[in-house]
């Protein structure tokens, strides 16, 4: 055993110390190479330390899982112009996580078709892809309370807007 072995041996209360001592002085003589107990302090200068990065990734996935009592609803679609009625709206597929049975996402083209209506100035229909994000929401009124759901609808126009998240 040699004297660093044996020192640190004899000090083993003190790893923490050690080990940022050691890197401390390795990044002294070696500022892109030093080892900061794991990655290369070049990587941590760059991207921020471990538990930096940690927080940055959990910020990232946490937008991607669903917050209690928040559903999601992917959907298509169609707005179109029927001559007689006017404006109007056809789901074509609604594939959501409502499994309340509590029928979150019937009246949703209500509010989706308006967002759509700016298409058919020029054409008499517009195929669309939204994500429907919905949550509980309730109000007093002077029937007393009344429930119902807030929506967040965002268009898909790429891959990526699938989980771009809720606003609420």
């Amino acid at each position: 055993m040699d004297s660093v072995q044996k020192f640190i041996s004899e000090n083993s209360h003190q790893f923490g110390y050690i080990m940022q001592e050691a890197s401390r002085q390795w990044a002294a003589k070696n500022p892109g190479g030093a080892l900061t107990v794991g990655p290369c302090k070049s990587f941590v200068d760059h991207y921020g330390d471990y538990h930096t990065i940690l927080d940055k990734l959990q910020a990232i996935e946490e937008a991607k899982v669903p917050k209690k009592d928040v559903y999601k609803a992917v959907m298509s679609g169609h707005v179109f112009v029927e001559p007689e009625m006017g404006n109007n709206i056809e789901i074509l597929t609604n594939v959501n996580n409502d499994d309340t049975e509590a029928e979150i996402f019937n009246f949703v083209d209500l509010e989706i078709l308006p967002l759509f209506e700016h298409h058919l100035v020029d054409k008499d229909h517009h195929f669309f892809t939204v994500v429907v994000y919905a949550k509980p929401t309730s109000w007093q009124s002077q029937e007393g309370t009344e429930y119902g759901f807030d929506y967040d609808i965002q268009e898909v126009t790429k891959l990526e807007d699938l989980d771009k998240g809720a606003e609420f």
